[in-house]
């Protein structure tokens, strides 16, 4: 199939993507740079998605894992890639463009790097309602400061198919998508930052991710909870072992909180009750008892959004307010 091995192997999670999918892959093979291949890990679709799959050649090799979620599907593609490289591309995102793999390729010559962290545009109905890019090239080195950007949330968002991976890289560390049923994703990139020595920071947009209705509408679970949880205890525990000496208490501390606040924001939007938000906010919310907001360094108290994750994560009152006049304040979530 290839004269060489391939520079990028493309892995793409699939089920029942039927709908979308002919876009995804489309966005791939009108790609100018050839050398790659793709796997599509399949969980068992019932609809047209594995004969659209099968259209486009040899180059699209179809994978069956039935029953996986995406994070398993994403490590048996890991597992069977030939590439150097690896990146993740969701059935129902697309490039960005056909001269995003000639960039990551040119990239990959110019800087070296075990990571690259690209931007990627959030679309809804074609139209742009987010985007996340760096304004300029920049790299930077040494574990614990790829942790602390992690943890703040600058730069390094925990989504995995806007970077490029080097497959050697995952491999000797053992970077795998741990067996969540929900935020999975989370604590993928948190163990990627923590185990990186150097992470390359692009300004170039790589992905258009689609930011489809039913995905917005659909409620969230007590599981949604749970593993957000289970990450936090995860990752302290993941910290502890490895030893991260510049990496502070309350560095660890905002993280929870931002993540908190985060996901009571999409609760107070999405479970169907006040009742089941109450439960979920006092689940929640029992991670930060013994988060002091006096641990924190006085700059970030200069910071509106910290403020905002203080008082929605603290206060009830607040998410219940929120809830009360959610047909106003509506904001978008990704």
């Amino acid at each position: 199939m290839f004269r060489d091995k391939p520079s990028f192997s493309i892995i793409m999670p699939t089920l029942n993507s039927a709908v979308f999918i002919r876009e995804a892959i489309n966005s791939i093979a009108s790609q100018t740079y050839e050398n790659y291949e793709v796997l599509i890990v399949d969980s068992g679709s019932t609809d047209e998605t594995l004969k659209i799959c099968r259209e486009f050649g040899d180059k699209f090799q179809v994978l069956q894992l039935l029953g996986s979620r995406q994070g398993r599907a994403r490590n048996h593609g890991i597992a069977k890639a030939k590439a150097s490289h690896v990146l993740f591309l969701d059935s129902d995102d697309k490039f960005a463009s056909n001269q995003v793999l000639e960039m990551c390729k040119n990239t990959i010559r110019e800087y070296s790097a075990e990571i690259y962290n690209f931007g990627v545009k959030f679309l809804r109905s074609g139209k742009v309602v987010k985007c996340i890019e760096n304004k300029s090239n920049f790299r930077v080195d040494g574990s614990s400061e790829l942790t602390k950007l992690a943890l703040s949330g600058r730069f390094i968002h925990t989504i995995p198919w806007n970077k490029v991976y080097n497959r050697d890289f995952l491999e000797k560390n053992s970077i795998s998508f741990p067996p969540l049923e929900e935020q999975e994703d989370m604590l993928f990139v948190l163990k990627l930052a923590s185990t990186a020595k150097t992470m390359m920071f692009l300004s170039e947009v790589i992905v258009h991710a689609d930011v489809r209705a039913e995905s917005l509408s659909r409620a969230l679970k007590e599981k949604n909870v749970t593993c957000c949880i289970e990450v936090f205890q995860t990752f302290k525990e993941w910290m502890s072992k490895k030893g991260f000496p510049d990496v502070k208490e309350s560095d660890f501390n905002f993280y929870k909180l931002r993540t908190t606040a985060y996901l009571l924001l999409r609760l107070i939007y999405r479970v169907k009750s006040n009742a089941e938000f109450q439960v979920f906010f006092d689940k929640l919310t029992g991670e930060l008892s013994d988060v002091r907001v006096s641990s924190f360094p006085f700059r970030m108290f200069l910071s509106p959004k910290f403020w905002f994750c203080i008082l929605l994560a603290k206060f009830k009152i607040v998410g219940g307010f929120l809830r009360w006049f959610r047909p106003i304040f509506n904001p978008n979530f990704y």
